[in-house]
């Protein structure tokens, strides 16, 4: 693990790296935010640091290629094979993750199976977008019972089309899941590039997402409420 690149090493995309959606979620959210939003920005904030605290290395497909222009890494053997070092580890969680799925078909798509890709991720200390989301969602589910948790609406979003995960935290249950001017005081934690920002900020727009390419928004997963059974029933 020593060859690995941490996640705070790779560079960013020039939006996040020129603070943009930093700015969003921290003075214009902080001057112009209502109560709902920070908190619900402050619960994306934490989770974000107990992802990226435990989900350490990453084969961040943007980071790479920005290595590869500013760094030269194609030159430099000891880069190379640390980024090979972390695909490699991706490839064995994922094979992992794969084998349990065959194992449990009828667990896919489940809490369950977010809960086993956080264990493996926090494991190999290793993870794209969808486990770092996925350690988040835990760390959710781990803490429910907490006052400033146990109420909030939290699921894991994809971006169909564009293969990546994010967390949205308190977007309203009548809201369009794909479009999110109607998502009002929610906040999106994208640990997997360290930003969080109020979903209606879109300035810059969701990582990875362009509805021009047909692209659409959708929740994959809804962390069950406090009190609330994995699987549906009430306590």
């Amino acid at each position: 693990m020593n060859s690995l690149i941490p996640m705070d090493a790779f560079p960013q995309s020039d939006y996040v790296r020129g603070g943009g959606l930093k700015r969003m979620g921290g003075k214009l959210a902080g001057a112009l935010a209502s109560k709902e939003l920070k908190e619900n920005l402050a619960l994306a904030e934490e989770v974000k640091h107990y992802a990226c605290s435990h989900i350490q290395f990453s084969s961040n497909n943007l980071a790479r290629s920005q290595l590869l222009k500013d760094m030269k890494a194609a030159q430099d053997p000891e880069l190379r094979d640390a980024i090979s070092a972390v695909e490699l580890s991706i490839d064995t969680i994922r094979a992992l993750k794969l084998s349990w799925e065959k194992r449990h078909p009828d667990q896919v798509g489940t809490i369950n199976e977010m809960i086993h890709g956080a264990i493996i991720a926090e494991r190999y200390r290793v993870g794209n977008c969808e486990e770092i989301t996925q350690t988040g969602c835990k760390y959710i589910l781990d803490h429910r019972d907490e006052e400033h948790i146990r109420d909030k609406r939290v699921e894991m979003f994809a971006i169909v089309g564009s293969d990546h995960r994010f967390m949205v935290i308190g977007r309203p249950e009548d809201s369009d899941p794909n479009d999110v001017r109607t998502w009002k005081d929610a906040a999106i934690n994208d640990a997997w590039i360290a930003t969080v920002s109020p979903a209606r900020s879109q300035l810059f727009g969701i990582f990875g997402y362009d509805p021009k390419l047909g692209h659409h928004l959708m929740p994959v997963l809804e962390i069950p409420r406090f009190g609330a059974d994995p699987h549906g029933s009430s306590s």
